[in-house]
């Protein structure tokens, strides 16, 4: 059944790249100083959320982070 299936996902090893190779190698995310917004692959580029852009929350994510990796190491 999986065999039969599988033409209809999408590989994530071989897809999953394709948004850093588009930020890192296409000139257009250069010329148009695009900075802190998502790629959805392959090339789309869209705003990031409020939440995304949020400096007090992106610290509790660090700090909560940190946190679990100290419990799990």
């Amino acid at each position: 059944m999986v065999n039969t299936l599988r033409p209809f996902f999408k590989d994530a090893l071989e897809e999953g790249c394709l948004s850093g190779l588009f930020a890192g190698t296409s000139p257009c995310v250069a010329e148009e100083r695009i900075r802190g917004e998502y790629i959805c692959p392959p090339d789309k580029i869209e705003e990031s959320s409020d939440q995304a852009k949020d400096d007090e929350l992106g610290q509790k994510l660090c700090t909560l982070s940190d946190e679990l990796i100290c419990i799990i190491s």
